[in-house]
């Protein structure tokens, strides 16, 4: 019954749907409910940007099955990351390019390359307003 209402919560949306999908992803004793709320929750990534949701998801990129490990990681590289604290970021990193599942380490890679393309993205957005506001200040005359 679990894995039937788990795409109906993702389709509810909203505060107390997105916060049951966190618990089973978390918490749910069946891996083929933690598995398909794990990818559900990719769709509702607001309620994946809270402190205490990113600490108690945590325990699945330690979890016992290698496909879930592997989808936890998969959603991660979906979050905005600038939402997420860097520390805790680098922690699932590091633990996920240890791992001994060849498919977790794959997805690990993603999430590395989704993080890196979104620091790159954020910089370049950085240096062209940093470059407008200098090309602007310096076609005003200089003081003495």
């Amino acid at each position: 019954i679990r894995e039937v209402a788990i795409p109906g919560l993702a389709l509810l949306g909203g505060k107390h749907p997105s916060e049951a999908l966190v618990q089973r992803a978390a918490k749910d004793p069946s891996t083929k409910v933690r598995l398909l709320a794990l990818s559900q929750l990719q769709l509702v990534t607001d309620a994946l940007t809270k402190d205490s949701t990113l600490q108690l998801l945590t325990a699945r990129s330690m979890d016992a099955v290698a496909a879930v490990r592997a989808s936890f990681f998969s959603t991660l590289s979906t979050l905005p990351f600038d939402k997420v604290p860097a520390k805790l970021l680098l922690s699932w990193l590091l633990r996920g390019l240890a791992d001994a599942s060849h498919a977790v380490r794959c997805e690990c890679r993603r999430l590395l390359h989704s993080w890196v393309k979104s620091a790159a993205a954020s910089c370049k957005n950085c240096s062209s307003s940093a470059a407008s506001s200098s090309s602007s200040s310096s076609s005003s005359p200089m003081l003495p």
